[in-house]
């Protein structure tokens, strides 16, 4: 084996690694924003959480879904390819939230009443937060979909028309 060239079990676990540190790097991003959703949604008038909080998570989120966009793009050196995987990564915090949606508020209040000592004393509180947020978040869960499924379709277009372009050169270079 050459000094400097790499194994196959290497490569895979080089691979692995990448694709796992960018994938939560992208989820850790797009679960971001549901937080910033809560801060709309959320009563001002219980001043639970501090306005200069907002700004601090979406510009993170932001940061941390560009960086995930641009690492993609430049380990798959195809922009059909990245677009086609942040796709199926994208569906991820859309099942989370689809799971959440279905369990429903009671089970979740449930569960928190059971683990966590002086719930009580927050109850209210958390039954009010989740009755004004919960709505919202279905809908970015929906969007969660609807990005991936864009995503996908987006990545398979660009693929589709990068195999054609390259078929074409191909076939007028050989016919030359």
């Amino acid at each position: 084996m050459e000094r400097g060239s790499k194994g196959f079990l290497e490569k895979l676990l080089d691979h692995v690694i990448w694709r796992v540190i960018i994938s939560v790097l992208y989820i850790t991003g797009l679960t971001l924003l549901i937080p910033f959703v809560f801060l709309f949604v959320f009563p001002q008038e219980y001043d639970i959480v501090s306005p200069a909080t907002s700004p601090v998570l979406i510009w993170s989120a932001m940061f941390m879904i560009l960086v995930s966009i641009f690492v993609t793009v430049m380990y798959k050196k195809s922009l059909g390819a990245a677009f086609k995987s942040l796709g199926r990564v994208t569906f991820i915090p859309g099942f989370i939230g689809l799971i959440f949606s279905i369990f429903g508020r009671d089970v979740v209040l449930l569960y928190l009443a059971g683990t966590i000592p002086a719930f009580q004393k927050v109850q209210s509180l958390l039954t009010l937060y989740v009755d004004a947020a919960v709505p919202r978040v279905r809908y970015l869960t929906l969007g969660f979909f609807v990005l991936g499924v864009v995503l996908w379709l987006m990545g398979d277009k660009l693929e589709t028309d990068a195999a054609i372009s390259k078929a074409r050169y191909s076939f007028t270079k050989f016919g030359r």
